[in-house]
């Protein structure tokens, strides 16, 4: 991971939240570019990217080319969320119907670091699998949700705090009968292999 820092906080103080985040995805050439509000007017507080658009990002930043850019605008305790919201996402709004509580900017660098990073891995698996004939579209918003929530409950525990529970979804009747009926029908996992 080559790190491009614009932010007033100093690399190495973010470098360790910043590799918690991106723990579990190869982060070889991947450019990470923390943006001040000058660099970054867009509409989301991370962007992540790869090739053609990866490249004329990296142009328009004045940085060196990488096959990935990730794009973070840091935030400071005064506008840092309180919440992480999934985007209207109705799986993750099931999941975590208030949101998911961001206590401190760090916990907001952790979980943002781990939904782009996630993107490309998302990324690099598309790639992989069309063997580099065309580009995917942007898949996976509710992958990369959960993946930083993943990331951020684990940061949590890390540092001495309680880790993040799902809302507990009570199972409908309906459905509890029918689990009930198919298991019944169906085989055990030892008959099956016998």
């Amino acid at each position: 991971m080559r790190i491009v820092n614009r932010s007033a906080v100093a690399t190495d103080v973010l470098r360790p939240y910043l590799e918690h985040g991106a723990a579990g995805i190869r982060d070889a050439g991947v450019l990470v570019v923390l943006a001040d509000k000058a660099d970054w007017s867009g509409r989301y507080s991370g962007y992540a990217c790869w090739g053609v658009e990866s490249r004329i990002r990296c142009a328009k930043l004045g940085v060196a080319q990488a096959e990935y850019t990730v794009i973070l605008k840091l935030r400071n305790a005064e506008n840092c969320p309180a919440r992480w919201h999934g985007q209207g996402l109705k799986w993750f709004d099931r999941r975590f119907p208030s949101g998911v509580p961001i206590e401190s900017p760090v916990d907001y660098l952790v979980t943002l670091t781990a939904h782009e990073f996630r993107h490309v891995w998302q990324f690099r698996r598309a790639k992989a699998a069309m063997d580099g004939k065309a580009r995917p579209r942007r898949l996976g918003e509710l992958d990369a949700e959960f993946w930083a929530v993943d990331r951020l409950s684990r940061f949590r525990v890390l540092t001495g705090r309680s880790p993040i529970e799902p809302a507990k979804q009570p199972v409908p009747a309906g459905l509890a009968k029918s689990r009930a009926a198919c298991a019944a029908l169906s085989p055990s996992r030892k008959d099956r292999h016998v």
